[in-house]
């Protein structure tokens, strides 16, 4: 039994040695954050097909546990304990890494809609503006193109938070992706 208990845990060691070298190559690595999501995914699969082996690791401890010694026992337990500590390590760190990767999702496509819309809104002022080439001649012409240049104002103006969320936006894209979590 001890035999068995001993090829079961570095079975299982060996198991979790790829997966943490994995998970750890992703949390240093810069690619894009699709990539990153696809090798989050079979990551979490992979670490899902390792829980049969830990399982059956809990169980041939269980059975040593009447027949081994106090010292032995503790030695058991202390290598359970490391098993577990390294499984919850990497579950952890995967669902860290995939509230990260989601995090960035929702700020990019944030982003992203709202420089559609800034740049919508854009297009349409430059339109209005090419159509605006009426010549001034006359008094009542000059006042007529300062009111609607004092209304376009008045909506670059009204235009201007909308711009710097924008902004806003594209800073917290760019520093989630310069500083990757830890």
């Amino acid at each position: 039994d001890h035999r068995n208990f001993d090829a079961l845990y570095n079975e299982t060691s060996a198991c979790l040695e790829p997966l943490e070298s994995k998970l750890a190559s992703l949390e240093s690595d810069k690619s894009s954050f699709s990539t990153k999501s696809s090798v989050l995914q079979s990551l979490s699969t992979e670490l899902e097909q390792t829980s049969p082996k830990m399982t059956n690791l809990y169980s041939s401890a269980d059975k040593l546990y009447p027949d081994t010694a106090a010292a032995g026992r503790e030695t058991i337990r202390q290598q359970i304990r490391d098993i577990r500590t390294r499984w919850e390590a990497l579950e952890d760190g995967i669902k860290a890494q995939q509230k990260f990767v989601e995090t960035h999702s929702i700020q990019w496509n944030s982003y992203q809609e709202a420089l559609t819309q800034v740049l919508a809104w854009l297009d349409q002022t430059e339109k209005t503006l090419k159509q605006d080439t009426i010549s001034v001649t006359s008094a009542h012409d000059i006042r007529c193109k300062l009111l609607k240049q004092k209304a376009l104002l008045q909506e670059v103006l009204s235009h201007k938070r909308m711009i710097e969320n924008v902004v806003e936006k594209a800073q917290a894209v760019h520093q989630l992706s310069k500083d990757p979590l830890p």
